[in-house]
């Protein structure tokens, strides 16, 4: 945006100093005739016609309308060389902001990618999927039921693959704090 200010400020001062020498030292027609110049809705013979018609009236000599018409091609042909440069820079910051987007883009799919397959479980060998067959069929629990036992309480029984029941409490041991209390009770007595 500096870049284009500075630009077109550079164009104004020439307007300035070309109006100055044909007898003109007001700086609001040399911002009237940017205005102009700037406008991308006429054509370049429109703009032509109505600035040469602007400075004739201003400066009253028709000796100087080929001079004119010369000097305001020129400067419209430099604005038009701004505009082209100010789109060419603009469309260059454009395509690097795509590549740089599209860099990020292939950077997070990459870290994405990682990530999933991290997450994902292991593939087994033939090896090692038989070796877990074995283990679950020998460790493994297919069926669980709940059941209540000679005293009324509810435990979990698991059936193992050969149709055996396994109480749950097998390994950890019954809880025997009921028991116990019982029978203290009765030697005390």
């Amino acid at each position: 945006m500096t870049e284009d200010t500075s630009n077109f400020d550079e164009l104004l001062n020439d307007i300035t100093s070309y109006l100055s020498t044909i007898g003109i030292d007001d700086e609001t027609f040399s911002e009237y005739i940017l205005q102009i110049i700037q406008d991308d809705s006429m054509t370049m013979e429109e703009q032509i016609e109505i600035i040469v018609e602007f400075l004739q009236e201003a400066i009253e000599n028709d000796s100087t309308e080929l001079n004119i018409q010369n000097w305001v091609a020129t400067i419209i042909q430099s604005s038009n060389d701004i505009k082209l440069k100010l789109k060419e820079q603009e469309e260059r910051e454009r395509q690097e902001l795509i590549e740089k987007t599209k860099q990020i883009e292939i950077t997070n799919k990459t870290t994405n990618d990682n990530t999933l397959s991290k997450s994902k479980k292991p593939e087994l060998t033939r090896e090692e999927r038989i070796e877990r067959e074995r283990w679950l069929s020998k460790y493994g629990y297919e069926v669980e039921d709940v059941e209540e036992n000679e005293n009324g309480e509810t435990e979990i029984v698991f059936r193992d693959q050969t149709g055996k029941k396994q109480s749950n409490l097998d390994d950890l041991g019954k809880n025997r704090n009921a028991e116990l209390v019982q029978q203290k009770e009765l030697m005390k007595k």
